[in-house]
């Protein structure tokens, strides 16, 4: 019985998956071609980028982003209390485009990461934002591509999750969870007129309508919440903003963590306040992957028939196949799949580091407290 329930649970989970999937997807092809069709209007942009300590990845960051082969943008950086060579080698790029300031002394009470994106946002000229991390790469057409999703959406917000550029074997089991639960929860062909969008911002690049940000306030809207996107998926729906997550692997990738220490620092920092600061959803979120990446291997081996076996390996390869295309898309390597039991167990330990120093609001990140209270 437990094994028929499943097989069709599978056969629904993956119809649901490949309709969210080609919503993801729907601009793909025309986008590729959006450099050499360059349809007007042709918006000007600010690309906005916080830095605190990257001495690491900031010149390449810069000098991908002025790569851009548009004729309307600038670059923007905020070095926002860097203690390394952050500023100084950003300073080193000489480029008309490109402007870098020191960020003034962060108040009391504001994250670090939004009192840079604010003080971005003050310095920036351009009609339309786009906020990218200082570890995200921007392809050379990205600013065509997301002038031609502002054309064709009429969106206010534009969002995605970036390609992966794994550094560890934690990546590898840690990191493909985040852009394959939205595939497999959200209703994503109900965004633009479905209101619940929370997952619909992946803080590495966000782009805005000037106009819409100033709306519902920027990042002051959200001065004092740990993770930005988190808060900007809560605050957003209620202005009526139209929001657009798309596949951006093609524009933008990024190395988010060095190694496998700083992955399970930075999941962990990010994981609780990501899920709204909810245990229950936390408990949730971890049921619905024991259901996709241990869940079948159990089935398979409590298989005692050969229909219960049949039943199984359907199960198992629904669910280690669209974990495949995801993986295949954002940047992990194939045999990624066969970690899908470590990803579970990995995953409820981290989620319980979480849970625990984030309420005791001891993360540390880039030398800094996160908690803005303890700054």
């Amino acid at each position: 019985m437990v094994h028929w329930v499943f097989f069709w649970v599978s056969i629904g989970f993956l119809c649901y998956f490949t309709l969210n999937l080609l919503t993801y997807t729907r601009f793909n092809r025309v986008l590729r071609l959006a450099e050499k069709d360059r349809r007007e209007p042709v918006r000007a942009f600010s690309i906005l980028i916080p830095a605190r300590n990257e001495e690491s990845n900031i010149e390449a960051c810069v000098r991908a982003a002025l790569k851009n082969d548009y004729p309307n943008y600038e670059v923007i950086v905020m070095d926002d209390g860097s203690t390394d060579d952050t500023y100084e080698i950003v300073s080193s790029i000489g480029d008309p485009r490109l402007k870098v300031f020191r960020a003034p002394q962060k108040p009391t009470g504001w994250a670090g990461k939004n009192w840079a994106c604010h003080q971005l946002s003050l310095k920036a000229t351009a009609p339309f934002f786009l906020f990218i991390d200082a570890d995200a790469l921007l392809a050379h057409d990205a600013l065509w591509k997301i002038n031609e999703v502002f054309n064709r959406t009429k969106a206010e917000v534009v969002s995605g999750c970036p390609k992966q550029i794994p550094s560890s074997i934690i990546d590898l089991i840690l990191l493909p969870v985040a852009p394959y639960l939205p595939l497999a929860s959200m209703p994503l062909f109900k965004i633009g007129n479905f209101r619940f969008v929370r997952t619909a911002i992946h803080g590495a690049l966000v782009a805005y309508d000037k106009r819409f940000y100033l709306k519902f306030g920027g990042h002051e809207a959200i001065k004092d919440q740990w993770v930005d996107d988190a808060a900007l998926n809560k605050i957003i729906p209620k202005y009526g903003g139209k929001t657009e997550m798309l596949d951006v692997t093609y524009i933008v990738s990024c190395k988010m963590y060095d190694n496998g220490k700083a992955t399970i620092e930075g999941v962990a920092r990010s994981l609780y306040h990501s899920l709204y600061g909810k245990i229950s959803l936390v408990v949730f979120i971890m049921f619905i992957l024991f259901l996709i990446t241990l869940f079948p291997w159990l089935l398979l081996f409590f298989s005692r028939t050969l229909t219960q076996l049949a039943l199984s390996l359907v199960t198992l390869a629904i669910m280690t196949g669209t974990w495949l295309v995801v993986d295949l898309k954002y940047g992990f390597p194939a045999y990624t799949v066969l970690l899908l039991p470590l990803t579970f167990f990995f995953s409820v330990y981290v989620s319980f580091i979480s849970v625990r120093r984030s309420l005791k609001k001891d993360f540390l990140w880039r030398g800094r407290p996160v908690d803005p209270k303890g700054s």
